[in-house]
């Protein structure tokens, strides 16, 4: 049936583990003896009919393989219409395992999941924030150096990793890491390109990767998701700048208290608000006093 579609020939050949033997052997065994006695006139008879055989783990569920007859099957669609499982969610899960092995769904991987795509969904906000309002002063670019080097070694690491049978938990280690790179630097001395710069490398990896699912222009940063409501964002840019701002003098071990107050005092809320605006001014007036 595959040589009346495919001919005589077939690039990539794939299907779950459990396929490997004897069913494709049997394929293989049957097909190539077919070719080879239409192509006896070249090489001696012998015909290579598939190039590639690709054999994806199975998907496990509480100890067990996913099938229809152990009655624990289900359809993606059927998963995401209970609200079980955002599209990213899934397929995050799905490359933190790789492709040909075993992949069983647990508390643990989910955890693993879900913390990935939140330390990534708080880059990409912090990316965007840096773009809307960049630092006055930058005392220098040593951390900001070290942040290119680590993009550097990143990308020719992922290009490795790809290359080696499309081992994506390789990369979205890889990912993980150059994010945790950028969080411990210190931020008055990484140059503002350098953090944008790492920022449109791993908008393009998840795009690649297919983890935003209405990806728009080139040039945007992160992924649809993280936007926030027109009107909270008066509200909600204070408290990230404030927070950033005690955070760095909290690590430099430099925190004054008139400072503090001065900070805190920027932005003040408007005691006239639209209704819907209410809970966001709240938030931020509650946030400057504390």
């Amino acid at each position: 049936m595959a040589s009346d579609i495919l001919k005589d020939q077939i690039d990539i050949h794939s299907g779950g583990i459990d396929l490997c033997f004897p069913h494709h052997d049997n394929e293989l065994a049957q097909s190539e003896a077919y070719w080879s006695s239409k192509h006896s006139h070249e090489q001696g008879g012998q015909h290579q009919w598939v190039n590639y055989f690709m054999h994806m783990g199975h998907l496990s569920i509480q100890g067990s393989k996913m099938s229809k007859s152990l009655k624990n099957f289900t359809t993606i669609r059927e998963a995401l219409s209970r609200g079980d499982w955002t599209p990213r969610g899934l397929r995050i899960v799905f490359l933190l395992g790789g492709w040909k092995d075993g992949i069983e769904i647990t508390d643990d991987l989910v955890k693993a999941g879900n913390a990935w795509e939140s330390k990534v969904d708080n880059f990409f906000l912090k990316a965007n924030d840096l773009q809307r309002n960049p630092p006055k002063v930058v005392n220098g670019n040593e951390e900001g150096s070290k942040l290119a080097e680590a993009l550097a070694t990143a990308e020719a690491e992922v290009f490795e990793a790809l290359c080696d049978s499309f081992d994506t938990p390789s990369v979205m280690r890889i990912i993980s890491q150059l994010i945790s790179t950028y969080n411990s630097a210190d931020k008055t001395t990484v140059s503002d390109e350098d953090v944008l710069t790492v920022a449109r490398w791993i908008t393009k990896m998840v795009n690649t990767f297919g983890l935003d699912s209405h990806p728009s222009q080139e040039d945007r940063i992160g992924w649809s998701g993280i936007d926030i409501p027109e009107i909270a964002k008066p509200f909600v840019y204070p408290i990230s700048r404030l927070r950033d701002e005690v955070r760095q003098r909290a690590i430099a071990g430099e925190i004054v208290k008139e400072e503090l107050v001065v900070l805190a005092s920027k932005d003040k809320v408007a005691n006239l608000q639209d209704m819907e605006a209410v809970p966001y001014a709240e938030t931020l007036s509650q946030f400057q006093d504390d």
